[in-house]
C-alpha cells in the first residue's frame, strides 16, 4: 500500500518545463535551463545565435597529422544528444552527422559542432507541443 498525495499539475520535471493549455488539448515541453547550462559548461554562453544548427560543408579528413582527440569532443556531443532526445528534435540530422565524423575528428570537426550551440542560442525559447 502506498500513500498518494496531488501535488496539483506537473510544471517541471527532470529540469523540463512543462506547461498545459486545457482549452486545445495540448502541452508544451521547453529545456531553457539546461540550454543555459551546457552553454555555459563549454564556454558558448557569449556566442551568437544562428539561424540553422549545421555548417554548409563538412569534409572528412584526408590528412592524418591534422587529426584530434576524439574523446574531446564526445562530451559535448553527449549533451546535445540528451537535449535532442527531449526536446529537441530539430537538431537530429547535425548530431548525427557530428557523431559519425568523431572518430576521424581533424580540426574542422572539433570546430563545426559549435554551430549547434549558436543555433541553441538562437533557439532556446523554442517549444515542442503536443
Amino acid at each position: 500500500m502506498f500513500r498518494i498525495h496531488n501535488l496539483g499539475r506537473v510544471t517541471v520535471f527532470l529540469e523540463m518545463n512543462i506547461k498545459h493549455n486545457w482549452e486545445d488539448p495540448m502541452m508544451s515541453f521547453l529545456k531553457r535551463g539546461y540550454i543555459w547550462t551546457i552553454m555555459a559548461k563549454f564556454c558558448m554562453d557569449e556566442s551568437r545565435p544562428a539561424a540553422m544548427p549545421m555548417v554548409r560543408k563538412l569534409h572528412k579528413s584526408k590528412h592524418q597529422d591534422e587529426a584530434c582527440d576524439p574523446t574531446v569532443n564526445e562530451s559535448r556531443i553527449r549533451s546535445r544528444m540528451y537535449l535532442m532526445t527531449t526536446t529537441r528534435p530539430d537538431i537530429t540530422y547535425a548530431m548525427r552527422v557530428f557523431s559519425w565524423y568523431n572518430h576521424t575528428a581533424s580540426i574542422e570537426h572539433m570546430v563545426a559542432p559549435k554551430c549547434v550551440f549558436c543555433y541553441l542560442d538562437g533557439t532556446k525559447d523554442w517549444h515542442l507541443h503536443f
